[in-house]
């Protein structure tokens, strides 16, 4: 995980495929920075939008829902000042969360 600003797209940009994104990147600098690196912004439209179509902002919102669980129960603010420790402070808690994670699907699954 990478600690970047909330609204940025074009840190966290993956090298292929498409992005499946919530309402704060449909605006025109994310949609510039998608084309730009090749990639396909596939963005919920907010609600006073012309072109709002509920069927495929449904369809992102379920393609978006089994990854959305994990940023859910993080904590979205910072503690510390400066990036460093902030960025440990992410990976830790991160590490946290996936030892957690690994414990339930062991006694779901049987790894």
């Amino acid at each position: 995980m990478q600690l970047t600003p909330a609204n940025d797209l074009k840190h966290v940009l993956p090298s292929t495929g498409a992005i499946y994104a919530g309402k704060d990147y449909c605006d025109r600098q994310t949609h510039l920075d998608a084309k730009r690196k090749g990639r396909t912004l596939r963005a919920i439209l907010k609600n006073n939008m012309k072109n709002k179509n509920k069927g495929r902002d449904s369809f992102i919102t379920k393609m978006r829902s089994p990854y959305e669980r994990v940023f859910s129960q993080t904590n979205h603010r910072t503690r510390y000042k400066g990036i460093a420790k902030n960025q440990f402070a992410l990976f830790m808690e991160s590490l946290a969360f996936n030892l957690k994670r690994m414990v339930i699907l062991d006694k779901e699954y049987g790894f």
